[in-house]
């Protein structure tokens, strides 16, 4: 396993409609752990930050902080979300649709937003080579994100494993455009790019709090699971 340990607030590390980030790691390793870290006033970018895996089983994303990042979108390049955490795989096409946990906890993201397709005014997981993931929100915080073009004001997760949103804060996030769905979260719980019959067995959203989210009339001020037929969402208490 390997640890990145906070190194500071990164800030400004890419402005102007660029292909810089601040920074990017290449991860030969089975766990990571990436921790305490800052990444804020992020303009116009392409992608903030990006972690590309090569065998890795478990990612880690503790304590981190996300806030007045803006990315936009140059031809082609439509993943991230607002934040700029661009994570991917570099394994060859066989290690695709291996499984792969990634579990955030104790995060904040705030004030973010994202001009991509794909949406995620906070963060956009999934599509392509991280469909096959197993995704865990535990105590995080997504306040006044927003997605100017696509899908989740706050979340925008397109994967076929289970997803687990528990104890999180969703306050003010919001799409702005009049297709959008999904003020707080969005979910395409069937999307693994490769037109297979695989799905998202279940999404439980428990001990979450959902407040001033919007999206257009009728799309989902909160939450919309878009195609997900064979999915179990299940939203417990004090929701």
């Amino acid at each position: 396993s390997r640890v990145c340990p906070g190194c500071g607030r990164w800030r400004d590390g890419c402005s102007g409609k660029a292909n810089d980030r601040v920074f990017s790691l290449k991860i030969p390793n089975h766990k990571l752990a990436f921790e305490n870290n800052t990444i804020h006033n992020t303009e116009d970018a392409k992608y903030g930050a990006t972690i590309e895996f090569i065998g890795i089983d478990e990612f880690y994303l503790i304590n981190c902080k996300f806030i007045n990042n803006s990315m936009y979108t140059p031809s082609g390049d439509e993943y991230s979300g607002g934040c700029g955490l661009w994570i991917c795989r570099n394994e060859g096409i066989s290690y695709y649709r291996e499984l792969i946990q990634i579990n955030y906890s104790n995060c904040k993201w705030i004030n973010n937003s994202i001009n991509k397709l794909y949406g995620g005014g906070a963060i956009q997981i999934g599509i392509s080579t991280l469909a096959n993931i197993e995704l865990t929100f535990s105590k995080c915080e997504f306040i006044e994100n927003k997605a100017l073009r696509g899908n989740g004001g706050a979340l925008s997760i397109q994967t076929i494993q289970p997803l687990t949103i528990s104890e999180c804060i969703f306050s003010n996030n919001g799409v702005n455009s009049p297709n959008g769905f999904g003020g707080a979260i969005y979910i395409n719980p069937n999307f693994d790019g490769r037109n297979t019959q695989n799905y998202m067995s279940n999404c439980d959203i428990i001990n979450c709090t959902f407040e001033g989210n919007y999206a257009p009339t009728s799309n989902g001020h909160a939450i919309c699971m878009e195609g997900g037929v064979d999915t179990l969402l299940s939203i417990f208490s004090n929701n």
